[in-house]
């Protein structure tokens, strides 16, 4: 049986109850708390910086944020947001870490998701496999940390 984000996962019970619209609210909920965090850490570093070292700073602050979140991403799974929500990325064919330059796409990626009011995560709730747009432009899926491939809704 392949669930809502294209994975293999074992067959229910016909009395276990369906994923339900509030589990893909939870879902999105989680997601927009984890891009949050690390939206928070990256400005506080960039602002620091930038009134530390001035445009130099704001230049080194921007490159390291990035650098940082692609490495923990790419090689991890998840970035500071993510593991504080026990959430991990993963490529949705190899269900291991979507790499390096898939992390950034999908980091860069986040922008097209927000800026069009939030439209790229709300899709999330409006499609089978509930995905966000950056998870569809990097062929990746977000996981529990603690269930290898298995749907955030099924925790």
């Amino acid at each position: 049986m392949t669930g809502y984000l294209g994975m293999r996962r074992p067959a229910r019970k016909a009395d276990a109850p369906a994923e339900s619209e509030r589990d893909l609210r939870v879902r999105l909920g989680e997601l927009l708390l984890a891009d949050a965090i690390d939206f928070v850490l990256a400005r506080a570093v960039i602002v620091g910086l930038t009134i530390a070292l001035g445009l130099l700073g704001l230049i080194v602050a921007v490159c390291a944020v990035m650098a940082v979140l692609v490495l923990l991403g790419g090689r991890a799974g998840a970035t500071v947001g993510e593991a504080a929500l026990a959430l991990r990325v993963i490529g949705r064919e190899t269900g291991a870490p979507v790499g390096y330059r898939r992390t950034a796409l999908r980091l860069m990626g986040r922008d097209a998701s927000a800026i069009p009011l939030y439209a790229g995560y709300v899709a999330a709730l409006h499609t089978p496999e509930g995905r966000t747009w950056h998870d569809r432009m990097a062929g990746a899926v977000v996981v529990p940390a603690d269930g290898p491939g298995s749907p955030i809704a099924t925790r």
